[in-house]
């Protein structure tokens, strides 16, 4: 027999009916208080918010954060405008990076390959930036002068000669379909002292403030006119952003401009 502790008795239409037992209180599950954890985390306008900022409570001037993170948020939906490729661009980078690919591997063998580096693999281009391909032999063997002759060749013969320029020692400049393409080997014998290109890294691989910022970043020097190097950026965003953790996107661009003085 079930007590009736644990029953509740219900009547319909005057027949009584046994419902199944009540649960105590309206808990919720751990995975969903998690969840409205990270919510509130996320609201300036709930205490958690300020405790996981390291403020005991929300400050006097909350309404100014608040219109800050607005205006951010207004400023990262433009930006996003202003970096977008359509379909018909990224579908010509894609058919110009297996061109490339077709001819390393005519010149290099077939084991040979390219890997995409630079702001492209890191997401942190604008849009119309150059792509940035590095040339890995097998074993990751350096390319010799021979080599970089045998590539000008296959280069020159898939692209044509006024599409390949050969004027810098180290890396072919390609002119593709709608940006410009620059091919280096991971290593060389013929470059200079010390040189390794190195094998693509992505330190902003789940790192969106960082992207943010740098692509920020890039985006005024094109503005204002100032000539910076993309690598020269990345780097000082990520200096910055590991010396200041915790703050927002905008806060890290912000100082990155103040230093490279853009």
């Amino acid at each position: 027999m079930c007590s009736a502790a644990w029953l509740e008795v219900v009547t319909v239409r005057g027949i009584p009916l046994l419902s199944m037992p009540k649960k105590a209180g309206n808990t919720p599950s751990p995975s969903t208080a998690a969840d409205n954890n990270r919510k509130n985390q996320k609201n300036p306008n709930h205490p958690a918010y300020w405790q996981s900022q390291g403020q005991a409570s929300r400050p006097a001037n909350y309404q100014q954060v608040i219109d800050q993170r607005r205006e951010a948020g207004q400023c990262e939906a433009e930006l996003n405008r202003r970096v977008h490729e359509t379909r018909a661009t990224r579908a010509a980078i894609g058919r110009v990076t297996r061109k490339v690919e077709a001819a390393v591997k005519e010149a290099c063998g077939p084991q040979a390959r390219v890997e995409k580096g630079g702001s492209r693999h890191k997401r942190t281009n604008l849009a119309g930036a150059d792509l940035d391909l590095k040339v890995v032999l097998p074993g990751n063997q350096p390319m010799r002068t021979e080599g970089r002759e045998q590539l000008t060749e296959c280069l020159v013969k898939h692209f044509g000669s006024h599409k390949v320029d050969t004027s810098n020692p180290r890396i072919h400049i390609v002119e593709g379909e709608v940006c410009s393409i620059d091919l280096v080997p991971v290593q060389s014998t013929y470059a200079q002292e010390n040189f390794h290109a190195g094998l693509p890294k992505n330190p902003f691989q789940q790192n969106d403030k960082a992207r943010l910022a740098a692509r920020d970043v890039k985006d005024e020097a094109v503005k204002r006119g100032t000539k910076l190097r993309g690598h020269d950026v990345e780097m000082e965003v990520l200096q910055q952003q590991q010396a200041h953790a915790g703050e927002e996107w905008w806060q890290t661009s912000d100082r990155v401009k103040q230093k490279l003085l853009v």
